[in-house]
């Protein structure tokens, strides 16, 4: 056990592994069930954001199980090519819908400043020759502790900040989920009326609120910064209202089970109900990875259901062997090999192909190569994406899965937030 425990850096995080994979794995299994109940996971926001951030400059940790932006990145990249597999569907709710549109606007208007802005650019290349090396390797190396945390900010900092070449693209992937089902909307499953009926749950959606602020914490915003007020107050609002919509429609029609799939610090709000009420990324991760391994073309579904139920077996063995030990110490080597044995086999799921990493850098280096040919370059690249983007963004606007209108935003509680207020006169004047 000794090199699973260096692995991960700490018995608890071993622990914690073991545990939650072994009750994503549960769930999947319970979600896929031919029951004549139908699973839907309502994905928050931070589901999509990987695949609308996808840069070909970041460089994901493919065997990370900590790595939620990963996960949901080879989930939804997935998706496509097993959606009559799944057994669950992945649906997206208006207020996903808005942050959407809050992050595209947001990118659109940062292109806009690199394009008209020539020192931008030209600091963005001084910046970009200065770090070639880290990024065409996609990591930091011989750098002490402390000056490779300041290095990884400043590199993350960077590479959100290049035109990548990518942007348009990424926006036609999201159209592309949704025009091929494999995300609907939640009018695909629920009337006008039970969709309203859930809005109408507002007592609930004020005690969301109440949560999200006690486990933020309250931060004061200067009143001179009244936009970031506004846009602090926009996305606990959204957050809010994903949340509550799940419950609300859960309770509202048996027949159909929605449940919220979004990072921990939001599935807690749910509190006792959180394992009801929600799923953890890694339960359609698993399912998909596991579909993707199989090695008959036949009985792909079959191959990837006996996977996960063996899966299950081991990680509860082991957790219950686990559950109550302080250290490897605690463990006869029955045990460890018991744990060690469930951890391998997690690990055969997070395997990375090493022709994707391949590619991948190769992608790195062709990219860079691009920015770096001159500081006009840089603005280039910034005009051309920015231009995709618009055309993609424009056939975007017409999948909203509720009204974009005045009365749908009151009803959500944003119609006067000033966030909200800049998007809809972006989007109006596409």
């Amino acid at each position: 056990m000794a090199g699973t425990s260096q692995q991960l850096s700490t018995f608890d995080q071993l622990k914690r592994h073991i545990k939650t994979h072994a009750y994503a794995c549960d769930d999947i299994v319970r979600d896929i069930a031919e029951d004549g109940c139908k699973a839907l996971y309502n994905i928050d926001f931070s589901v999509l954001y990987p695949i609308l951030s996808a840069n070909p400059l970041r460089v994901r940790s493919a065997e990370a199980m900590d790595d939620f932006d990963g996960l949901a990145y080879e989930t939804l990249t997935l998706a496509p090519n097993y959606k009559n597999l799944m057994g669950v569907q992945f649906v997206m709710s208006f207020p996903a819908y808005l942050e959407l549109l809050d992050h595209v606007d947001r990118r659109l208007s940062h292109l806009t400043k690199i394009k008209d802005d020539s020192g931008r650019g030209r600091k963005l290349f001084e910046e970009l020759t200065h770090y070639k090396p880290e990024l065409e390797l996609g990591r930091i190396q011989d750098k002490d502790l402390i000056g490779s945390a300041q290095l990884q900010q400043k590199l993350r900092g960077l590479i959100a900040n290049l035109p990548n070449g990518t942007e348009g693209q990424n926006v036609a992937t999201i159209l592309s989920l949704v025009n091929n089902n494999v995300v609907c909307g939640l009018g695909d499953f629920f009337t006008p009326a039970e969709v309203e009926a859930a809005r109408n749950g507002r007592q609930y959606y004020r005690s969301v609120l109440d949560k999200i602020d006690r486990y933020r914490g309250q931060r004061q915003i200067e009143p001179e910064r009244e936009e970031a007020a506004a846009i602090a107050d926009f996305h606990r609002k959204i957050d809010a209202w994903t949340i509550t919509l799940s419950k609300q429609l859960h309770d509202i029609k048996e027949a159909t089970n929605v449940m919220f799939v979004g990072p921990n610090k939001l599935r807690m709000i749910y509190e006792k109900r959180s394992e009801e009420l929600s799923r953890n990324i890694i339960a359609p991760f698993i399912r998909l990875k596991t579909l993707s391994m199989a090695s008959s073309t036949h009985n792909v579904d079959q191959e990837s259901r006996h996977r996960i139920h063996k899966l299950v077996v081991r990680l509860m063995e082991a957790w219950q062997v686990i559950e109550g030990a302080q250290s490897t110490d605690d463990l006869y080597t029955p045990q460890a090999e018991t744990v060690r044995e469930a951890y391998e086999q997690i690990g055969k799921v997070y395997a990375a192909n090493p022709e994707d990493l391949r590619a991948g850098a190769e992608h790195r280096r062709q990219l860079i190569a691009d920015l770096l040919k001159s500081p006009r370059a840089m603005r280039d690249k910034a005009a051309e994406v920015e231009e995709e983007m618009r055309s993609a963004v424009r056939k975007m606007l017409s999948f909203s899965p509720e009204p974009l209108n005045d009365n749908v935003l009151e009803a959500y509680d944003v119609k006067d937030n000033k966030r909200m207020r800049q998007i809809m006169k972006k989007f109006n004047s596409l």
